[in-house]
């Protein structure tokens, strides 16, 4: 219920102030295994709650032994290790952004977090496995100065449209009373808060806060990671590099936008290091590539088998079908042969 939720938040936060970032209170709520408890509910939990166990798992990886312990945990249900729930928590974001294609490659170069939204083409839609390629990063920035363009127009008419919808809620409020067909204050308030809400948990992004963590517990998995885990591992390991690529993409496009033109040196310090960074994303896309060409090989020789083993079932079936009839069939002439014999004896 909300109000189990509530108050789960309200001890987390109580911990990730109380206890993380003071050593001595560090030692004893690890030693009392306050860590494990916080995997435990970080695996069911709903996804506001994972976003602040995560944020203060982030701070308390930062002592050793509690990048040790987590290492060691393992759940109690599924036996999945700490370093597998943050990768589904990561695909999850992932989702959320749509940076990754169906087959887990980056889906544009220039911005690897965060692409831009656009339409799939229908015959790119319909070719092979119905993945849509990956936009060259000439489309990217075009694509990105166009829905730069909107995005400023639109965030435009959001806030004057906010504006608006406050300084009447303020001259209502102030009046004390309600215009005809108006909702009251009070309910007025509690719906734009509970929506205010809800785009607030939208908007958040915990992707930093799990790379902080697998920062701090290394890279490394103990446990068989799959193709698609591994797939998202070599994102996470580009995470600083490709937050810094779409930085420096935005400085462009709003100086494009702004029609301010910097001088050569740092021109050329903003083509460089983008240049830079999206070479960093191309290698990350090479081997997610190498890896999606992995899987479909290994998912079309797991389907060969599965037919080969169909194949060689129904020859064996024939084969001892064939064997039942000729026993058969044998068994009949001897009984005929057998009624001869003492049809002549008899004569």
């Amino acid at each position: 219920t909300d109000n189990h939720l509530f108050y789960t938040l309200c001890v987390v936060d109580c911990v990730w102030c109380a206890v993380v970032g003071t050593r001595k209170n560090e030692v004893r709520f690890l030693d009392a295994g306050g860590l494990f408890a916080l995997l435990d509910v970080l695996e069911v939990a709903p996804l506001l709650l994972k976003r602040q166990i995560i944020g203060c798992l982030a701070d308390l990886m930062q002592y050793r032994k509690a990048a040790k312990l987590f290492v060691q945990w393992n759940s109690q249900v599924t036996m999945k290790g700490g370093l597998k729930i943050l990768l589904e928590l990561w695909q999850s974001e992932q989702d959320t952004s749509g940076s990754t294609g169906k087959d887990g490659v980056i889906r544009d170069l220039a911005r690897p977090l965060n692409p831009q939204e656009f339409s799939p083409d229908p015959n790119e839609m319909s070719l092979g496995d119905g993945r849509p390629e990956s936009r060259s990063s000439d489309g990217s920035m075009q694509s990105s100065r166009a829905s730069m363009k909107i995005k400023q127009a639109r965030s435009f008419g959001d806030m004057a449209a906010a504006s608006t919808m406050s300084r009447s809620k303020t001259a209502l409020i102030t009046r004390g009373g309600t215009a005809a067909g108006a909702v009251s204050p009070a309910k007025g308030a509690t719906v734009g808060k509970s929506e205010f809400g809800s785009s607030l948990v939208d908007r958040q992004d915990s992707r930093a806060k799990i790379y902080a963590v697998l920062r701090c517990i290394g890279f490394e998995c103990q446990e068989a990671l799959t193709i698609a885990e591994r797939q998202q591992m070599e994102l996470v390991k580009l995470y600083p590099t490709a937050a810094e690529l779409e930085t420096w993409i935005q400085v462009q496009v709003n100086l494009e936008s702004r029609n301010l033109r910097p001088i050569a040196a740092d021109m050329k310090w903003i083509e460089d290091s983008i240049s830079e960074r999206k070479d960093n994303a191309s290698r990350v896309q090479g081997l997610q590539r190498k890896l999606a060409d992995e899987l479909r090989d290994e998912e079309l020789a797991g389907l060969n088998r599965f037919y080969e083993d169909i194949r060689s079932r129904a020859q064996f079936r024939k084969a001892s079908l064939g064997k039942d009839e000729g026993d058969g069939g044998l068994a009949n002439s001897q009984g005929a042969d057998d009624d001869g014999f003492s049809s002549g004896d008899g004569f």
